[in-house]
């Protein structure tokens, strides 16, 4: 018979912390939009991303290189995604790898 083990947690400030900002789907070469409070908008491009969504680096027109973080009071968008790789598997491929 199989057992099941079941951990509690006592303490939710030790999971993981999710940021809202979804910044981790960003991929380098996306076209943003980039809004800081109180300025205007202005355009760039995803240079480099931390994998936890933490922080992106975006090349502002005119501007240069820049770091954002999660604290930053800052909304970016994006206007013209990258090309994404396609992960979908179809029936072709799965019967190759049946072979």
């Amino acid at each position: 018979m199989k057992q099941s083990t079941v951990f509690t947690m006592s303490d939710p400030d030790a999971l993981p912390v999710r940021y809202y900002k979804a910044w981790e789907y960003f991929l380098p070469g996306d076209e943003v939009d980039v809004k800081l409070r109180g300025a205007d908008s202005q355009t760039g491009q995803v240079v480099d991303v931390m994998p936890d969504g933490t922080g992106v680096w975006v090349y502002v027109h005119g501007v240069g290189r820049r770091l954002f973080s999660v604290e930053d009071a800052v909304e970016i968008t994006v206007t013209d995604p990258a090309r994404r790789p396609d992960i979908t598997v179809n029936s072709a491929d799965e019967a190759r790898e049946k072979k």
